[in-house]
């Protein structure tokens, strides 16, 4: 399972970053995205937050889920959901997207939710991405490592 210190560790060691280009969100930051939700996050994602909320070096860089943009991405994906008369789950917390044409999401119901895709190609559906957000992460790690191998 990862954990933050494994991801960072994979992250160095695959030269997907390196000590400066790694950055985490610190406590206020998190404190922050819960006030303006009115939430508490998710114990996995404050974790995973704490090593690369601010940046990743490569790993998700076609990604938006930094702070500070974290905390525009639900305005963001309400407004692209109304122009599909869609509206966002009760209860979630928008944590990424890629480009507009889709976003993920996870529902505030456990330490380590589930994670929900939003396909601008199928916009009335909802999808189960990942049995749970450490394990989104991890896959999209696992794709990171194994594209930096062929190179």
């Amino acid at each position: 399972m990862l954990t933050p210190e494994s991801l960072r560790e994979r992250l160095l060691k695959a030269k997907l970053a390196d000590e400066d280009s790694l950055r985490g969100c610190k406590a206020t930051e998190l404190n922050k995205i819960e006030r303006k939700f009115k939430c508490k996050l998710p114990k996995a994602y404050k974790g995973i937050m704490k090593v690369i909320g601010k940046s990743a070096g490569l790993y998700l860089e076609d990604v938006e889920y930094t702070y500070p943009e974290v905390l525009s991405l639900r305005e963001d994906a309400e407004e692209i959901l109304g122009e599909f008369e869609t509206e966002l789950p009760d209860n979630c917390f928008v944590f990424a997207g890629r480009g507009g044409d889709q976003f993920f999401l996870f529902l505030l119901e456990h330490d380590d939710p589930k994670v929900i895709r939003w396909l601008n190609s199928n916009p009335d559906k909802f999808t189960v991405v990942a049995k749970s957000l450490t394990r989104f992460f991890e896959n999209e790690l696992v794709l990171y490592e194994d594209l930096m191998s062929e190179n």
